[in-house]
């Protein structure tokens, strides 16, 4: 229980009880707030119950108070089913406890938090008073990443980094975004250096395509083929998003907003990784039209300096990237992908 990032600190006396004469044993409790404490509790937050009970008949002692409070609070918090982990004393009495994250009890029932999306990464991502708090292990990098896009693209605006938790701005897509916009987009990136030093870059991706052919033998057969083509082509490194699905491009009056960025350093990073991603999900949505006048767009020498075999070995490395994670209801359509794109490469 040690991800603070879901925890909430929450009073007893006059928060989740009231009581006249200080009559604890019949407290009665405020069943709004005890709803949507163990609401919370269910959905895998951890509930800290921290109290200033005993502080003035203890003078202040919170070891006093505990031995004194604790067994009847516990039999109390059972009787009326509060969920929680962890029972404190150590909370001093004062005329107001300021934070910024405090909420009144009228507030607290009404606080709206939404699980969202987090994609098969594993990453957890919640919507919380009009603000998204994603807990990631890659938090650092892609507020960073952020920070060097915003100067490029639209991005969410980011409030605060804790740990390895980022909170931002919620961007509310109201349209579709145009793939010829969000090509421009790519186009952009290739004219921008990377944030990290390419050197290994290369390397370091082919290692782990390697890691994630795991998930099945069979992938393993493309692999000294991304060697030799990876090795010998113009990846075109240069900035980029490095997970750019149609899922992590929002739209919001008809402007193109980026999330949910795959930076760091050693990773690969080129234009190329982009528009391969692209293409892979237009793949996956079955939307073959727009696949071809993309390929098209890159490849041909009016606007690309990609080899089309290149990319498309790219967009299969996807697709094996991301069969690790993904459900087993969506792994047969992504094998047949898988196998078909590798029967350019594989005899």
């Amino acid at each position: 229980m040690g991800d603070y990032s879901k925890r909430i600190i929450c009073d007893l006396d006059d928060t989740i009880c009231r009581t006249l004469n200080r009559d604890w044993v019949n407290a009665e409790p405020i069943m709004p707030v005890i709803e949507k404490i163990n609401r919370l509790y269910d959905y895998g937050w951890e509930i800290w119950i921290v109290t200033a009970r005993g502080q003035l008949s203890c003078n202040g002692d919170s070891e006093k108070a505990d031995r004194k409070y604790r067994p009847q609070i516990e039999i109390w918090l059972n009787k009326h089913g509060v969920k929680y982990h962890q029972l404190s004393f150590q909370k001093k009495l004062a005329t107001y406890y300021i934070d910024d994250k405090n909420l009144t009890p009228e507030q607290f029932v009404d606080l709206d938090i939404k699980t969202l999306s987090g994609g098969w990464s594993g990453a957890t991502v919640e919507l919380r008073e009009g603000r998204v708090f994603k807990t990631h292990h890659d938090t650092l990098e892609a507020a960073k990443w952020f920070k060097v896009a915003s100067r490029f693209v639209n991005v969410p605006e980011i409030y605060s980094v804790i740990g390895e938790t980022i909170c931002m701005e919620y961007i509310e897509s109201d349209c579709q975004p145009k793939i010829p916009d969000i090509v421009k987009v790519i186009d952009l990136f290739r004219d921008i250096p990377p944030i990290y030093n390419q050197k290994n870059g290369i390397v370091n991706y082919i290692e782990r395509i390697t890691h994630h052919c795991k998930t099945n033998d069979d992938f393993y057969e493309i692999i000294p083929v991304l060697k030799e083509e990876l090795r010998r082509a113009n990846t075109g490194c240069s900035f980029c998003h490095g997970d750019m699905s149609l899922e992590n491009i929002l739209c919001r009056d008809g402007k193109i907003y980026l999330i949910d960025p795959i930076s760091g350093e050693g990773k690969f990073s080129s234009w190329m990784l982009d528009a391969s991603k692209l293409l892979y999900s237009l793949r996956r949505h079955e939307d073959l039209i727009s696949y071809e006048w993309v390929m098209d767009y890159f490849t041909t020498p009016d606007h690309g300096r990609a080899n089309s075999r290149v990319l498309t070995l790219l967009e299969l490395t996807h697709f094996i990237r991301v069969f690790k994670y993904a459900p087993e209801s969506e792994k047969a359509k992504l094998k047949e992908n898988i196998d078909y794109l590798m029967s350019f490469y594989v005899r």
